[in-house]
């Protein structure tokens, strides 16, 4: 390899040192499905400076929910019906920016199941599920990046809360409903970053430094031309 290679390689390799970075943080352990109504949480991490400069950022909201259903028909006749749960989830964080964003309008997510229609006879019992739904949010948090810069990196907490209703349609009122409901939530944050503009003043190629890169291949041509 020659001297002229050399120094091409070079300045390609810091051009590629320049490209754009991600790291991702999730809650460090699953929050299970417990028996709502819920009030779990965990932590993310904010960006360490030290890794470079922050040029976006993403929060991804997840939710869950399963449930089984045993409804007994106490009337004297045959009665149809069909059975739905909503879970609404209420998320909040210690950053009084995303909090604030994140309580904007009532609950972030809704989760929503519902049984097959039934005919239950008199005094009989159906059991429906178990039935399951899920959702994710994503929030881009571009207007408050600062607010998850740290020096040194550091962490906030997310919580959520839930709030669920059984709804009933068909039955005349003379049904019996046991229901089992359980709900979860989770959280993870996407950084996207690129070099400090410290780095970059020191490895970006100055324009001098590009146009001896372009002399230096024009000369590698002319000398390759005279050897043909």
């Amino acid at each position: 390899m020659n001297k002229t290679s050399c120094f091409v390689l070079a300045s390609l390799c810091l051009t590629a040192s320049a490209q754009a970075a991600t790291l991702t943080y999730q809650f460090s352990y699953a929050n299970p499905l417990e028996a709502t109504e819920i009030a779990q949480g965990g932590v993310l991490g904010l960006f360490d400076s030290d890794l470079g400069t922050l040029m976006g950022a993403s929060l991804t909201l997840t939710g869950s929910m399963t449930q089984v259903l045993s409804v007994t028909n106490l009337s004297s006749q045959a009665q149809r019906l069909i059975a739905s749960t909503t879970i609404d989830l209420s998320f909040g964080s210690s950053l009084s920016p995303l909090n604030d964003q994140l309580s904007q309008g009532g609950p972030l997510m809704m989760l929503s199941t519902s049984s097959e229609p039934m005919l239950l006879a008199s005094r009989a019992t159906q059991t429906s599920g178990p039935l399951s739904a899920a959702a994710q949010v994503v929030i881009d948090l571009s207007p408050w990046l600062d607010h998850f810069v740290k020096v040194g990196g550091g962490d906030f907490e997310l919580d959520c809360s839930s709030l669920s209703t059984l709804g009933l349609k068909g039955g005349g009122g003379n049904l019996n409903v046991d229901q089992t409901t359980q709900a979860q939530c989770g959280a993870s944050i996407l950084y996207t970053f690129g070099p400090s503009a410290s780095l970059l003043s020191a490895t970006v190629p100055e324009p001098w430094s590009l146009a001896l890169v372009s002399l230096a291949l024009a000369a590698g041509g002319v000398s390759r031309r005279r050897r043909d």
